[in-house]
Parts: structure tokens; sequence; C-alpha cells
């Protein structure tokens, strides 16, 4: 799972955990000194806290304390699907939006197309303004 862990800050961050490091570096530098990859320097907006816990989680220096694959996947799907819940919640805010700008559009045409109102602006001679 430690590898795991890795493998999602990879795909947060867009870069490998210790760039030009051997592999005798970074395993006395996870083991020995405890370190782990910079999740910190990835916002909020890439690594939400629940997706950054888990991460954490996967690098826990006890194993066993180490969250099981199946328990893993399970989180993921339901961080999958809470973010989907947001999207499609502000999709359908930003419809109904655009909505009503098309409707107050198509008022403001019919408005101009009216019989009532046969000219448009402030030299309008018709009374109708």
């Amino acid at each position: 799972m430690y590898s795991y862990g890795c493998l999602l800050y990879e795909m947060l961050s867009g870069r490998t955990p210790w760039p030009g490091q051997n592999m005798v570096y970074i395993a006395h530098a996870v083991v020995n000194r405890r370190l782990r990859p910079p999740l910190h320097e990835v916002g909020p907006e890439r690594c939400p806290p629940a997706l950054r816990r888990l991460v954490v989680a996967c690098w826990d220096a006890v194993p066993q304390r180490r969250p099981a694959a199946a328990e893993a996947a399970k989180e993921l799907m339901a961080l999958q699907d809470k973010i989907r819940h947001r999207a499609g919640a502000a999709a359908a805010v930003a419809m109904a939006g655009r909505e009503r700008e098309e409707a107050s559009l198509r008022q403001q045409v019919r408005d101009r197309e009216s019989p009532l109102r046969p000219c448009l602006g402030s030299t309008c001679q018709c009374g109708a303004l």
C-alpha cells in the first residue's frame, strides 16, 4: 500500500517523489528518516482532504495500520461519488443560470419585436418608451 500511496502522489502532483535520487537513498530516507513525498505541495483543489488522508494512511510507518486494498478502493469510490455529486450540482446551478439568461434575452427580443414598441432608443418619437 505504501507504493500505491506513492502512485497516487505521482498522479496528483505530476512528478516523481524524489527525482534524481537513487534507490538506496530513497530506501534509507523512507525507512530510517521516515521521509514521505511532499504531499503538502499539492493544493486542495487537486487533493481534497479525504484523498489526502487516504494517501497519508498508505504511508503509515507501521504496515499493519495501512489501509487494505479493498478499503482504499472503497474510499476512492466514495470520494469519486462525492465529487461527481458536487460537479452535478454545480452544473445544475450553471445550467439554471444560463436558462435564466437565455429567457431574459428571448424576452428582450420579443420586446423589441412587439408592435407596441415600433422604435427603440433615446430618440423614440412614438411615446412607447
